[in-house]
């Protein structure tokens, strides 16, 4: 792994974790795995690597892409939701994960 993937992975896990967090307390879990004393050592080891990168300028900050429309995403939807293949069913098992760790207004998915 190049080093530039390698700080892209630390990034991606950073925002992972908030995910998984996210997704903890929307089930209604007293779980917290950014503020639980079981985790502060290895997140205080994370933000210690990541501030040290930024400082070295090693890491990049992220540049967000532009949001994808919601005409876009019903396209989407309908296309994933439309078709049982094995090839198209994992790109909607990726498409339902990606809603469920990162919180919007998803009412246009079919159930």
């Amino acid at each position: 792994m190049t080093t530039e993937c390698a700080l892209e992975y630390i990034n991606s896990y950073k925002a992972i974790r908030t995910g998984i967090n996210r997704h903890l307390h929307d089930l209604g879990r007293d779980f917290d795995i950014v503020m639980r004393r079981e985790f502060q050592r290895s997140n205080a080891i994370l933000d210690g690597i990541l501030k040290k990168n930024l400082e070295q300028e090693l890491t990049k900050l992220i540049k967000h892409k532009e949001i994808i429309s919601k005409s876009d995403l019903e396209k989407n939807s309908a296309y994933l939701f439309g078709y049982n293949n094995p090839v198209i069913l994992r790109f909607r098992v990726w498409f339902v994960v990606q809603f469920t760790l990162f919180p919007g207004d998803w009412n246009f998915m079919s159930s």
